[in-house]
């Protein structure tokens, strides 16, 4: 099942994985733009898992703590310091201390919040 992993210890989730991904992407961003004022760019960003919290990822794709528990696939979370969401870097390397499994994300930002050298997050 799946692809072999190649010497860069990278590996495909599965072969229709980018098609079922732009699908959903192009979704989202007509619902952003109907919504008005809501920003539809896309960009990369990485997010760092446990190889337990792998399995589920593939199967259920990233999942905020509300949304994991009200499919009762648990809340295990690494924190929520700025509250509910899916935490990515821009900096690949940046959070590797979060586990050693690296994701390359696409990132449809509608409504974010980041942190800019301070420790009061900046909402856009």
């Amino acid at each position: 099942a799946g692809y072999p992993p190649n010497p860069g210890g990278i590996e495909a989730v599965a072969k229709d994985d980018i098609v079922f991904m732009a699908e959903k992407l192009f979704q989202l961003q007509d619902s952003f733009r109907s919504m008005g004022n809501v920003d539809t760019t896309v960009d990369i960003g990485y997010h760092y898992t446990n190889e337990e919290h792998f399995k589920k990822i593939r199967e259920n794709g990233l999942m905020t703590r509300s949304e994991r528990q009200n499919a009762s696939l648990g809340d295990h979370t690494n924190g929520q310091v700025y509250g509910e969401g899916i935490y990515t870097a821009n900096n690949p390397f940046a959070f590797q201390h979060f586990g050693p499994v690296g994701l390359v994300v696409a990132r449809l930002k509608g409504r974010s919040s980041q942190r800019i050298h301070t420790s009061v997050p900046v909402t856009s």
